[in-house]
């Protein structure tokens, strides 16, 4: 897996795909456009078929939408979730089976069927990020930044983050502040999100380091350029994927827009990050596997 991931930056780094703004810009739309799958399932299947619209696995064609897989049909191999990989097939190759179905909304146009969120679902989604990042230690913290700034992300240290229990009757655990966020609390819920998936992909594609190499490599080395574009890229991906119809103030489109050809970043480190991003503002994600501080106190008879 870790080659196959090396293999996919090297397309970029050496110029054989997404190398120029509009590959890349292509790219990242129809990421957008796949909600049902990873944002790394979204690039293999770009990959293997750019000019794909909808894919599912035979079985889910069959007992879902009454439709069976083509002769002469085009194989696309994606992850399968806590497995190997998968193989799936675009809507283009297949066909009705007989037994009655109908197409996915919004098939053979994506958008259609997308639906802005509200703001009280940009709240939820804000909230589920507060408490999953407390996790790795980040503290989030709203405050009036006047209109200057939306919001930045820097090392700290010094306190302790409660992260309450999901049930009642568990214990909270505390985690070592490793990292603050600071977004514009003048900002509308959606210019917030959009500026705490920012700042969240900066720490978690390593520019401000890492707090365990396991859990996301530090890359402090990169220039200015390329964590700016890793970190918007990925505040796209996510914020794409909460609203679909989403226009940010730094919207990827138009900086790649300015440019013939993109920064060098690491592209699976992006996808990676925006997908952690979504399980984060979607679900509670347990604790990291190095035992909570509430844990080993309780195991040491000090709690």
């Amino acid at each position: 897996m870790n080659e196959a991931k090396a293999s996919i930056d090297a397309l970029v780094r050496d110029g054989l795909h997404y190398r120029f703004s509009s590959q890349y810009r292509d790219l990242v739309e129809f990421i957008k456009r796949f909600r049902q799958y990873s944002p790394f399932n979204g690039l293999l299947v770009h990959l293997q078929d750019p000019g794909a619209a909808f894919v599912a696995t035979p079985a889910h064609w069959r007992s879902n939408y009454g439709r069976k897989i083509s002769e002469l049909a085009r194989p696309i191999v994606i992850l399968r979730p806590k497995g190997p990989v998968m193989v799936v097939f675009d809507v283009r190759h297949t066909e009705p089976d007989g037994s009655g179905g109908d197409l996915p909304l919004g098939v053979l146009d994506p958008m259609a069927a997308a639906a802005t969120l509200p703001d009280y679902e940009l709240h939820a989604c804000w909230e589920r990020l507060l408490d999953n990042a407390k996790r790795d230690g980040i503290r989030i913290r709203t405050k009036d930044e006047g209109h200057h700034s939306a919001g930045y992300a820097r090392v700290s240290a010094g306190d302790l983050l409660v992260r309450p229990p999901s049930r009642p009757g568990d214990i909270a655990t505390t985690h070592p502040l490793r990292f603050d966020i600071v977004v514009n609390a003048n900002d509308p819920i959606a210019d917030q999100l959009a500026t705490l998936l920012h700042e969240l992909g900066h720490i978690y594609c390593g520019h401000l380091g890492t707090r365990n190499p396991k859990h996301w490599e530090s890359r402090l080395l990169e220039t200015k350029e390329t964590r700016e574009f890793e970190a918007e890229s990925v505040a796209y991906i996510a914020m794409s994927r909460f609203d679909p119809k989403i226009v940010m103030g730094r919207h990827i489109s138009q900086i790649v827009t300015s440019m013939n050809e993109i920064p060098p970043i690491g592209l699976q480190v992006v996808l990676r990050t925006a997908g952690l991003l979504i399980e984060m503002a979607t679900k509670r994600l347990p604790d990291r596997s190095d035992p909570p501080r509430a844990a080993r106190r309780s195991r040491n008879g000090n709690q």
